[in-house]
């Protein structure tokens, strides 16, 4: 989540223009926890300056597998031949559509990245107690602890379950869940199988399911043993 520099982000500009691009719709990490956004509309402003090529920056309000599905659902409105206003909306509203939930093992990885405070980390991880944490308009944020980690996936679940109720409720959307862990195979295994049951319990309409490792740019704040769920909705 670490900015890269604005001449990073010209250099990615200037090759898109030398590949023949006429407008661009760059998508990046939630600008509450990543200094991306900034460096990015920094950079496409002086670059719209100099060239006439407009940059619409589109600020997903989250990170991880929520950030893949805005830009999954950004590449298919380009192939629908969507213009560049369409698709940066099209990614924004499926953004806006997605949660995100995220337990960790160890409290104090999100203690140094300055997520939580040192004496809530050292007595949540001397407690065994794992937080349950969502991204809640481009920020974490706690929302309940449960002591051990099964305890603490079959709370995961739940929530997940109970927030895709409330995602779907307008005819005709689709669901994308994405189970995402750092080194923790069988319990992100766990997990995945028993979001499948619950959500085919709950008529939820899944349309793709992903499983996978978190990004080591990400799994370097969560530490061992994290695990995130993702859920967004397109049309």
């Amino acid at each position: 989540t670490s900015q890269p520099s604005t001449g990073e982000v010209r250099h990615a500009l200037e090759s898109l223009r030398a590949g023949g691009a006429e407008q661009i719709v760059a998508i990046t990490l939630s600008s509450q926890l990543s200094g991306t956004c900034d460096a990015v509309r920094a950079a496409s402003e002086a670059f719209r300056a100099e060239t006439g090529i407009p940059v619409l920056v589109v600020d997903t309000r989250s990170i991880g597998a929520a950030t893949g599905f805005a830009v999954l659902a950004a590449w298919r409105a380009v192939e629908a031949g969507q213009s560049a206003a369409e698709v940066a909306a099209t990614a924004s509203r499926v953004a806006l559509s997605s949660r995100a939930w995220v337990t960790v093992s160890d409290l104090r990885h999100l203690q140094r990245g300055g997520r939580l405070k040192a004496s809530h980390a050292l007595i949540g991880t001397a407690l065994g107690v794992r937080p349950l944490l969502r991204i809640d308009d481009g920020a974490l944020v706690a929302t309940e602890s449960v002591r051990g980690a099964a305890r603490a996936r079959r709370r995961l679940v739940e929530l997940v379950v109970e927030g895709a109720l409330e995602q779907v409720r307008s005819p005709g959307g689709q669901l994308d869940v994405a189970v995402h862990h750092t080194g923790d195979d069988l319990g992100a295994a766990v997990v995945a199988d028993e979001l499948r049951g619950a959500a085919a319990e709950a008529n939820l309409p899944v349309r793709s399911f992903l499983q996978g490792r978190i990004s080591p740019v990400l799994a370097v704040h969560g530490g061992p043993g994290a695990l995130s769920v993702v859920t967004s909705v397109s049309g």
